[in-house]
């Protein structure tokens, strides 16, 4: 469970880096913590935290997270066997800077940008096999935030942790 002892521990002991939440239009919201196994073969990384993760501490606990233990129940595999992770580790929400208001799209393409080292270092730590992006944020989190999902939907690509960093091509010819 993703409370603020796991967050501690999972930040504090080193396993995770800490986003860089400077500058970030998230800055001080409430973290929700990674969680599952660490040396899991599979990792979910979803795009961020809803409302009712933002209030039970934890990941994938509101609808989409019904529906992902339908899913998993159905394939017969437990949350345990998974690392599960978000691009953005907090609720994106509509923020001002200065004059200009972003609304929470907006918010989560600029918090995913200071959470992708994150993002990348943590799933270098865990390494797993097999990386699933839920929906186009997590997808340019882990390719590359310019990266065009044109023609990647329901296709699998493969790419190798270390080589990302900026925009990379894919084993099937993509940028």
């Amino acid at each position: 469970m993703a409370d603020d002892a796991n967050l501690s521990f999972v930040f504090h002991r080193g396993l995770l880096s800490k986003p860089d939440c400077e500058g970030c239009p998230l800055k001080g919201e409430r973290i929700i913590a990674p969680e599952g196994n660490p040396h899991a073969i599979l990792a979910l990384v979803g795009e961020a935290p809803g409302y009712m993760e933002a209030q039970q501490g934890r990941l994938f606990v509101g609808p989409s997270g019904v529906f992902l233990d339908k899913i998993l129940a159905r394939a017969e595999v437990s949350r345990a066997e998974l690392w599960l992770t978000n691009a953005v580790l907090c609720k994106p929400k509509t923020v001002t800077i200065g004059a200009k208001i972003l609304n929470p799209d907006q918010v989560l393409r600029m918090a995913a940008d200071h959470c992708r080292g994150r993002l990348i270092d943590e799933l270098r730590i865990v390494k797993p096999k097999a990386i699933v992006g839920l929906g186009s944020q997590a997808v340019r989190s882990v390719y590359a935030p310019t990266a065009s999902l044109k023609g990647r939907r329901g296709g699998i690509h493969s790419i190798s942790l270390d080589q990302i960093s900026g925009d990379l091509k894919t084993d099937d010819g993509h940028e």
